[in-house]
């Protein structure tokens, strides 16, 4: 059972890598995730496919390609690190589950990012959800890239189905 004192955040989800498998996983995660959620968007780009998936003015989450949606009010998109632990406190956020892109890369090292807020916060990488642009090499190489990057931060690993009710 989730408790209210979690929350997610997606770093980076950009819109030049376009549609993938991770972001069609978060997108339809974000369905099924009643707790708070924070975008946190460096890129220039103001409107990602992760960020229409939770913003389109009327305080709804849209689904299901738009067709339906469903209430919400704890949901944020910013990168402002006052703006970021505002919210957190505010909703009394102990626990970061972190995903995005990439791992490692900026979901480690953004100034939101895990590097950052391990003090403040309990945290963990989504690995599922999150996409290696960070290393080169094979699929392979990148999926071994990311549990030997969690492995030597000591950084608690959990999966997409470990993190909604």
């Amino acid at each position: 059972m989730i408790l209210q004192n979690e929350c997610l955040v997606i770093i980076d989800p950009w819109a030049r890598h376009g549609p993938s498998e991770t972001y069609t996983k978060i997108i339809l995660l974000l369905e099924k995730i009643k707790y708070p959620v924070v975008i946190v968007n460096y890129d220039e780009q103001p409107y990602t496919y992760i960020e229409r998936a939770c913003r389109n003015g009327t305080n709804k989450m849209p689904y299901n390609n738009g067709i339906s949606s469903y209430e919400y009010s704890n949901r944020i998109i910013t990168n402002d690190e006052s703006v970021f632990l505002h919210f957190l406190i505010h909703n009394n956020i102990t626990e970061l589950y972190y995903c995005g892109v990439s791992f490692p890369g900026c979901v480690w090292h953004r100034p939101l990012g895990m590097q950052y807020m391990q003090d403040k916060f309990k945290c963990s990488v989504i690995i599922d959800l999150c996409d290696n642009n960070y290393t080169q090499g094979s699929i392979i190489d990148k999926i071994h890239s990311q549990y030997r990057s969690a492995k030597f931060k000591n950084i608690p690993v959990k999966y997409s189905n470990e993190i909604y009710s």
